[in-house]
């Protein structure tokens, strides 16, 4: 824990609400802006905020938002995401948004992986979980996307491979056209 905990406890549990402490102040921040130990401040005490509120998903989505971008802790970042898909209806629409976070996590460790086989996997799940939340929010641009995007990366990759047919591309075509 930091050594200015105590500060920062009273700050974020203070008599001003929960949310007292600048989170959202790092979080809405410009990536290049917000430094890697802010970062890594916020995800702490996301963390804590979680523990106190887990019903919240809220809390968990900030901190896989946090860990996915500056961060870049996609490990505990898909542990965020999976926190609010495991609130499943209680996270109310946030809950397409806890399956865009775990896609995009997917799908970044897929670029890290260095094993085709695992690249491989992990693009399927992330494709996978993309499409549920398209499925939850059918309109949501951002969801549309990068579905869109992880449609690409797998169209390219198939066509690399050599195992993109007629019949697979029209398939990834009307699943394209489907989400625009």
């Amino acid at each position: 824990r930091p050594k200015d905990w105590p500060k920062i406890t009273k700050k974020v549990y203070g008599s001003a609400g929960f949310w007292t402490w600048p989170v959202h102040d790092i979080l809405s921040s410009t990536p290049h802006r917000v430094s890697v130990s802010n970062s890594a401040h916020a995800v702490s005490v996301l963390r804590e905020c979680a523990k106190l509120r887990p019903e919240d998903p809220t809390v968990p989505l900030l901190a896989a938002k946090v860990c996915i971008g500056p961060l870049h802790w996609l490990e505990e970042g898909e542990r965020f995401a999976k926190m609010v898909i495991d609130l499943g209806e209680d996270a109310g629409e946030l809950l397409a948004k806890g399956y865009l976070a775990l896609g995009l996590t997917y799908s970044l460790q897929a670029t890290d992986a260095t094993l085709k086989s695992t690249q491989d996997d992990l693009h399927r799940k992330a494709l996978q979980t993309l499409e549920r939340a398209h499925q939850l929010a059918p309109e949501d641009h951002q969801i549309i996307l990068y579905l869109s995007l992880q449609l690409a990366l797998v169209r390219q990759k198939l066509f690399a491979a050599g195992l993109a047919g007629p019949h697979r591309m029209i398939q990834l075509q009307m699943l394209a056209i489907r989400t625009t």
